[in-house]
């Protein structure tokens, strides 16, 4: 489904829950930083994916782009200074560094770029929570993350692992903290996007890495008229929802 679709059902059903789950509606700090950990956990799953909404908006692709062409640059440099220090024939040096360039750049694009720069980010980030909190469950968390954008779309972000694993480790912060509500609205959005990935038709590995097998409950195509009134028809379902269950609670 499109990235705002995403953001809006994850949003929705996560505080639906937390509205069933709450015996009163409490308008606090804990309530803000669920409300915010639902919206940011129900377009996360995408980041495994090179031009999603969710890796746009942390990695500049401009940026990225530029900095791409830097290092080529920098590489057919460095690969021809190598070769002119074999004292073989000019032309040949430049056929050949022009030659490897173009393989690395094949395999190393500007996408890779992003992706990898995102497990940077998130490894370096994962190892420091760990130094300076000690917060091993979150450190854990963060560094499975960082390995996201490292896999095909839809593989290991879409599987009950990182499901599993992010309750677990957000129901410690809960505890820790005292944010109640933290571990099921953000594992709520975060289910609700696979429960809609799985709409469509290419369906989610939801037994990766033990199984490969693609699992989906209708073939719906994104970006198509039938796909995208489906997605408006759910918002509009839970939306109702959700404003009926808050005219029982006020």
């Amino acid at each position: 489904m499109r990235g705002k679709s995403h953001l809006i059902i994850g949003t929705l059903s996560s505080l639906e829950i937390y509205l069933l789950l709450s015996p009163k509606i409490q308008l606090n700090t804990s309530t803000a930083i669920c409300l915010g950990s639902a919206i940011f956990f129900s377009t996360f799953p995408d980041i495994d994916e090179a031009n999603s909404n969710v890796l746009n908006k942390i990695v500049n692709k401009a940026k990225v782009k530029n900095l791409h062409k830097i290092i080529t640059y920098i590489l057919l440099i460095l690969i021809f200074y190598l070769y002119s220090k074999t004292d073989n024939s000019l032309y040949i040096g430049i056929g050949f560094s022009i030659f490897i360039v173009g393989i690395i750049n094949k395999k190393f694009t500007a996408n890779f770029l992003r992706s990898f720069l995102m497990f940077i980010f998130l490894f370096i980030l994962s190892i420091s929570i760990y130094l300076i909190s000690k917060n091993l469950p979150i450190s854990l968390l963060v560094l499975v993350f960082s390995l996201l954008p490292l896999f095909s779309h839809r593989t290991l972000s879409h599987s009950l692992f990182i499901v599993i694993l992010l309750f677990l480790a957000l129901k410690y912060v809960e505890i820790t903290f005292s944010i109640y509500g933290l571990s099921i609205m953000a594992t709520s959005a975060y289910i609700s996007h696979l429960i809609c990935d799985s709409m469509t038709k290419m369906g989610i590995p939801l037994f990766f890495p033990i199984s490969k097998k693609n699992y989906n409950i209708s073939k719906l195509r994104v970006g198509t008229f039938l796909c995208n009134s489906v997605e408006n028809i759910i918002i509009f379902i839970l939306i109702l929802i959700v404003l009926l269950t808050l005219s029982f609670l006020i």
